[in-house]
This record gives C-alpha cells, sequence and structure tokens, in this order.
C-alpha cells in the first residue's frame, strides 16, 4: 500500500530512531574512550580514570543537551506516529469494515486466515 493514510503503510514507516542520550557517550565514537558517568551518562572519568577538562566537560554537556533534544522530538514523534496508527485502524474500521474485520483476526493483521477463524470474521462483521 502506497496510501500514507493506510495503516499498513503507517506501520512500516516509524520515526527515524534517536539514540538515548544516557547511552551516547557509551557506544558508537565514545565507546570505550570513557570509564566513569552521571546520572545522566554523562561521562566524568575518561578510560584513564581523569576527570574531563573544561573544555572537554563543555563539549561533552553540549553534546549530551543535543542528544537529549532529539531523543525528546522522537519520543514526541513516536507517541504521535502511534496515534496516527490508531487513527488509520479506525477509519478503516469506518471505510473499509471487511478488510478491517480481517486484519482483527489470526497473530498478524496481514496473514490469511484460517477456516476456523470464518465464525469469528461474521461476528465482527
Amino acid at each position: 500500500f502506497d496510501d500514507p493514510e493506510d495503516p499498513d503503510y503507517i506501520e512500516a514507516h516509524p520515526p527515524e530512531q534517536a539514540a538515548d542520550p544516557r547511552l551516547i557517550f557509551q557506544t558508537g565514537e565514545h565507546e570505550g574512550k570513557w570509564s566513569e558517568y552521571d546520572e545522566r551518562g554523562v561521562p566524568i572519568k575518561n578510560a584513564k580514570k581523569r576527570k574531563p577538562s573544561k573544555k572537554e566537560k563543555d563539549a561533552l554537556e553540549s553534546e549530551f543537551l543535543e542528544a537529549k533534544k532529539k531523543y525528546q522530538q522522537y519520543l514526541k514523534e513516536v507517541e504521535a506516529w502511534e496515534q496516527q496508527k490508531l487513527e488509520a485502524e479506525s477509519a478503516l474500521e469506518r471505510n473499509d469494515r471487511l478488510r478491517w474485520a480481517f486484519r482483527q483476526l489470526g497473530d498478524s493483521k496481514a496473514a490469511p486466515i484460517q477456516v476456523s477463524e470464518l465464525e469469528d470474521l461474521f461476528r465482527i462483521l
């Protein structure tokens, strides 16, 4: 389905994931550089057990705040995406009752239904 209002299309296009700011200094380009972190995940000691310089602290704090901002935006987008999925499913129930009913059966919304599920399908309709 190429319809951006279709529940399957929406499901297949989640928001682009953002890194949890508590973990950014423990993975990727920072992995192995730091040995201790504060409660937010910002490094307080490097791999050689030395505290970061004032300049390093400022850069780390800036990077953390930017990552936190991106992550908070990501969480908002996920919430909106979840709501969009619910609204699309509700619209499908109104506009294409048969397809909506098929989606209520089985483990996967796109899986074929079993003969034993036909009774449930007619009950839902």
